[in-house]
């Protein structure tokens, strides 16, 4: 065992760099959110509480959403996804947004994919490189398109 210094040890350095946890644990973000909601349209459970998560096992593809809104149109955001073929889990206002931010960020992580691919790249090099060059901007701008 090392002597302790003044400095800050390797193992607290690890706890705080950001650097290091994104190289070394798998899936880390590049945000951490805290967000107190109360129910409005129905129970006050556990699972009702921000943020509201839609995981994968493609780093690129996790997405959470957190706020506070009541969206009025909520059926009919729900009827366009159906359209597009997908099945939300729920009607909740936050889940139908979630799936609608989440149908575009699925687009964008395949066109690049396309892209890096028809380029010669390797699969694992795609992913990383999508890492780099997801444009969230235009993710949201397409996601509220309509």
């Amino acid at each position: 065992r090392q002597p302790r210094t003044s400095s800050t040890s390797s193992q607290e350095k690890q706890r705080i760099d950001p650097n290091w946890i994104k190289e070394k644990v798998p899936f880390t973000g590049e945000l951490f959110l805290s967000h107190v909601r109360y129910g409005t349209d129905s129970d006050n459970s556990i699972e009702r509480c921000h943020p509201v998560i839609r995981e994968s096992n493609w780093m690129t593809r996790n997405l959470l959403l957190a706020g506070n809104f009541n969206i009025t149109n909520n059926e009919d955001l729900f009827a366009s996804l159906v359209q597009i073929g997908q099945h939300p889990r729920e009607l909740s206002d936050t889940v139908t947004l979630l799936e609608k931010i989440g149908h575009f960020v699925d687009k964008e992580n395949n066109d690049l994919y396309v892209k890096y691919s028809a380029s010669g790249h390797e699969p694992r090099t795609c992913f990383s490189l999508i890492a780099e060059n997801l444009n969230v901007a235009r993710i949201l701008r397409r996601a509220s398109g309509d």
